[in-house]
């Protein structure tokens, strides 16, 4: 499906069989899967972004786009895609937790199978816009919340599933990260802190005799930032901050062979 033939579906939550009839024909993580009682008030994840950075002379030398701001979704950066895809980028980045908050969103209930079927819808417009020219997509996954962890809501992970399987459908030019799984404990636990890595300073409390880092901040819903200054751990430090993003950027250093500044080998 072109981009210019969406139509409506991307103003307002469209039914289950609505979204299966206008979505692209590929879209194949869309699902109708009922839900049982009302839609519960969900914490703001992790900002939904978007890093696309465009194909220079070497991995070194070509320029870098940032999309990001908190609250949104995947359907506020289809314009600016839009704009950027022409560039050719080499690798696009996408992260998004699911927000609805948004008018594009059209008044989908968070965490309902609609929502995660418009954010199918408008993912697979963007991989469409990148794979035609030749861009490697990265879908990346966001981890469990306090909330999601002590509610037992099983259908948390509704989204990230839905990613990994819209990448299974291009496997050469789409892959799935499941980068969440850097700030969880084992299993995909909730944690509030994790043992520091070799690298970090640990700024964090003792736990059982061993020096960890805050990777969450107080509402359980985004990770620890230098921002949340009254977070104990978080005023000097962003260990969850770090961990999200280098299992975001890893995947892209690894695909481009990619280098430090200095030219030495990542």
């Amino acid at each position: 499906m072109r981009a210019s033939e969406m139509g409506d579906h991307h103003r307002r939550c469209l039914p289950l069989h609505e979204l299966f009839r206008r979505g692209p024909r590929d879209a194949s993580c869309l699902w109708a899967r009922p839900r049982a009682g009302r839609a519960r008030r969900r914490l703001p994840g992790v900002p939904g972004s978007a890093l696309l950075r465009p194909a220079g002379p070497g991995p070194r030398h070509g320029q870098r786009h940032e999309l990001r701001f908190g609250g949104t979704a995947a359907c506020d950066w289809l314009p600016d895609m839009r704009r950027v895809a022409p560039t050719r980028p080499q690798a696009v980045v996408m992260e998004f937790s699911g927000n609805t908050f948004t008018s594009c969103m059209g008044g989908c209930p968070p965490e309902s199978s609609s929502a995660v079927s418009k954010y199918c819808v408008d993912v697979s417009v963007a991989i469409h816009l990148f794979l035609t020219v030749g861009t490697h997509v990265f879908l990346d996954g966001t981890p469990i919340s306090y909330a999601q962890s002590t509610s037992h809501d099983r259908p948390w992970k509704d989204l990230n599933s839905a990613f990994a399987a819209l990448a299974a459908k291009y496997p050469r030019g789409v892959t799935y990260v499941d980068a969440g799984r850097a700030v969880e404990g084992p299993g995909g636990a909730f944690t509030w802190t994790l043992p520091c890595l070799p690298s970090e300073p640990s700024t964090g409390p003792t736990v059982a005799g061993v020096r960890t880092n805050v990777v969450r901040a107080p509402n359980g819903g985004h990770l620890c930032l230098v921002d949340n200054g009254n977070a104990p751990g978080c005023g000097s430090y962003s260990s969850g901050a770090f961990r999200f993003a280098a299992a975001m950027a890893t995947p892209v250093i690894k695909a481009f062979h990619l280098s430090r500044d200095d030219g030495t080998p990542r």
